[in-house]
C-alpha cells in the first residue's frame, strides 16, 4: 500500500520561485498610484552600486525577477540594462509600483527559478514610450505630429527611429502632460556642416519657451529660455557627439531644470517658464542638420520644494537656530543686525569661527542655501566654508577662497574637488548665494554660486553617518580687522516626490521546494 502526501507552498508566495526579499514603501504626504522607480539589483553581494543583491540565486540574465504586491500581484518592470559581469553583475531596473499608501506598504522581490522565461518590458512598465518598431518605414507614428513634413521612420541598422531629412520639427502629444516630469530619450547625429537640434518644453506661445540641445555649438549641449521673443542661454556644458547614440535625460523639478547627457550634467534653478505648457513637447533639427531620435518616454511626477529651516536673521536670537564654537579666539562676535547675520572685530589669532544649525538632517535629498558678502575683502587662501558635515571626515562644501569658489567632498578623510570658479569681484558689496543640493537617489551632490554652476561630485552615501549638520566655517587673519555678512540660510526638501523607501528585508527560502510537491510513503 502506498501513501501520497501533497505538499502546498507557503502562503502568498509565488508558485515556482525558491527566495524572496521584502520591502516596503511609503509616501506620508499622499499615496502614488503606478508610481515609476528605479532600483539597481546586485546579482551577488559583490555586485558594483546595488541597492539589494540576491545571494547569487538570481539567473546572471536576471530573467527571473519577478516584483509582486502584497497580495501576489505581479507589477510590470523594465531591465534598463546590466553591467558588470557575472556572478557580480547589477541590472539596473524600473519597477512600476501599482499602490504605494502612506503607511508602510509591502512589496516582495522574487528570484531563484531556472525555467522562468523574461518578464521584463519597458511598453507595459512606461505608459508613455515610443521606439518606432511596431511603425511602418515611412510613415508618422501615433501620437506625432510631423509639423514640417521632413520626418518619418526610418531604419538604422535593423533599428526603427523617427529621422528629418531637412530642418523642421515634430511634436510629441503627451496625453498627460505635468509641471514636473523626467523626459528620457536618444539621440544620433548622422550629417550635415553642423550638429542641430534642440527640443522645447513648457512652450506656452511661440515667444515663451524653454529648449535643450545642441544649440550653438557642434559640441555642446545648452539650456535656454526664449522670454517674450529674446532668447537667453541660461548654462551649457561641453559634450562631444560623434556620430553615436547618446542617452539624454531631462528632469523638471519646481522650477528646476536638470539635463544629462551620457555622463555629463548640467542644472539650472529659478526657471522664468514654470507653468504647464499650452502645448507639448517639440523636437527640431536645423541648420541643415540630420538627427535621429529613439526611445522616447515620459513620467510624470509631482515634487515640490518643502522649507525645513528658513532663517532671515531678524529674530534676534542666533542661539536658538545657530551654535558657536569660537575656540581660543577672541576678538570677533556673531549678531543679527539688519536682518543680517554680522561676523565682526579683530581676531586675537588666525584660525577658522565656526557656526553650524541646532538642526540636525536624517535626509541627503536637501537643497540647502546661504547669501554672503564679505565688505572688507575675500582674504588669500581659504575665507568661507559652507559645509554640510558629518563628522569631519565626511563633509560636501563650497569653498569661497582667493583663487575662487570650488565644490570639495572629503569621505573618509580622502579629499576630492571641482576646479575653481572665478570670483565675481563684486564680493565686498554684493550678496552671492551658494547652493548645495545632495541627491541621495543619484548619490550626486551638486553645486553654485548664484545661478553659476560649480560642478557635482560622486557621494557614497554609505560612509555618511545618519546625522548631518550645517556649518559655516570663517577663517581669521591674526591682526586683521574681519566683516563677514550672511543672509537668508535656507534649506529645503522635496516634498512631494519619491516614496520613503524601508530596508530589504532578509533573504527568505521558500520551505517546500517547488520540485518536491508530492511524497509517496510505502507502508
Amino acid at each position: 500500500m502506498s501513501l501520497l502526501l501533497l505538499f502546498n507552498q507557503g502562503e502568498g508566495w509565488l508558485s515556482g520561485w525558491q527566495y524572496r526579499k521584502t520591502l516596503t514603501l511609503k509616501r506620508t504626504n499622499g499615496a502614488l498610484s503606478n508610481h515609476i522607480a528605479k532600483i539597481r539589483v546586485g546579482e551577488t553581494s559583490s555586485s558594483p552600486d546595488h541597492d539589494v543583491h540576491c545571494n547569487g540565486h538570481v539567473q546572471s540574465d536576471f530573467r527571473d525577477l519577478r516584483f509582486t504586491n502584497a497580495g501576489g500581484d505581479m507589477l510590470n518592470y523594465w531591465i534598463e540594462s546590466i553591467v558588470g559581469n557575472s556572478p557580480s553583475s547589477t541590472a539596473i531596473i524600473w519597477i512600476q509600483f501599482d499602490y504605494i499608501g502612506t503607511s508602510d506598504t509591502t512589496f516582495y522581490m522574487y528570484y531563484g527559478n531556472s525555467g522562468a522565461s523574461a518578464y521584463s518590458n519597458r511598453e507595459s512598465t512606461f505608459p508613455t514610450w515610443k521606439d518606432f518598431e511596431q511603425d511602418e518605414i515611412g510613415s508618422d507614428p501615433s501620437g506625432i505630429t510631423d509639423i514640417d513634413n521632413v520626418w518619418s521612420v526610418q531604419d538604422d541598422s535593423g533599428n526603427r527611429v523617427y529621422k528629418n531629412s531637412g530642418d523642421g520639427s515634430f511634436r510629441w502629444t503627451i496625453p498627460s502632460l505635468t509641471a514636473n516630469y523626467v523626459l528620457r530619450f536618444k539621440v544620433k547625429y548622422y550629417s550635415g556642416t553642423y550638429n542641430r537640434w534642440q527640443v522645447q518644453l513648457r512652450k506656452q506661445d511661440s515667444n515663451n519657451f524653454i529648449f535643450i540641445g545642441c544649440i550653438s555649438d557642434n559640441n555642446r549641449i545648452d539650456i535656454y529660455e526664449k522670454i517674450d521673443g529674446t532668447e537667453y542661454q541660461r548654462t551649457y556644458a561641453n559634450y562631444t557627439y560623434g556620430t553615436s547614440w547618446h542617452d539624454v535625460e531631462v528632469v523638471f523639478r519646481d522650477g528646476c531644470i536638470a539635463v544629462r547627457i551620457g555622463s555629463t550634467e548640467i542644472k539650472y534653478e529659478n526657471l522664468s517658464i514654470t507653468s504647464t505648457p499650452t502645448e507639448n513637447i517639440i523636437f527640431n533639427a536645423n541648420s541643415g542638420s540630420i538627427n535621429g531620435f529613439d526611445n522616447l518616454h515620459f513620467i510624470a511626477t509631482d515634487n515640490e520644494l518643502d522649507s525645513i529651516i528658513d532663517d532671515d536673521f531678524t529674530d534676534g536670537d542666533i542661539g536658538s537656530q545657530w551654535t558657536i564654537d569660537y575656540g581660543s579666539i577672541s576678538g570677533v562676535s556673531f549678531q543679527e543686525t539688519g536682518g543680517e547675520l554680522q561676523y565682526s572685530g579683530t581676531p586675537s589669532a588666525s584660525g577658522y569661527i565656526n557656526i553650524r544649525t541646532s538642526y540636525l538632517s536624517r535626509r541627503y535629498g536637501l537643497l540647502s542655501e546661504i547669501k554672503f558678502k564679505a565688505p572688507t575683502g575675500i582674504q588669500s587662501g581659504t575665507d568661507i566654508l559652507f559645509r554640510i558635515d558629518s563628522d569631519g571626515n565626511n563633509y560636501v562644501e563650497i569653498r569661497v577662497t582667493s583663487d575662487g569658489y570650488y565644490l570639495r567632498k572629503c569621505e573618509n578623510g580622502n579629499i576630492t574637488a571641482t576646479s575653481a570658479t572665478s570670483l565675481f569681484g563684486n564680493e565686498t558689496t554684493t550678496f552671492h548665494t551658494l547652493k548645495l543640493l545632495w541627491d541621495e537617489f543619484d548619490k550626486v551632490v551638486w553645486g553654485w554660486v548664484d545661478n553659476q554652476f560649480l560642478g557635482s561630485l560622486s557621494v557614497n552615501i554609505s560612509t555618511f553617518p545618519d546625522r548631518q549638520r550645517f556649518i559655516i566655517h570663517i577663517n581669521n587673519a591674526s591682526g586683521s580687522s574681519i566683516d563677514r555678512r550672511f543672509d537668508d540660510f535656507i534649506i529645503r526638501t522635496w516634498r512631494n516626490g519619491e516614496p520613503e523607501w524601508g530596508e530589504w528585508g532578509a533573504e527568505e527560502m521558500n520551505i517546500i521546494s517547488p520540485m518536491a510537491t508530492q511524497l509517496v510513503i510505502w507502508i
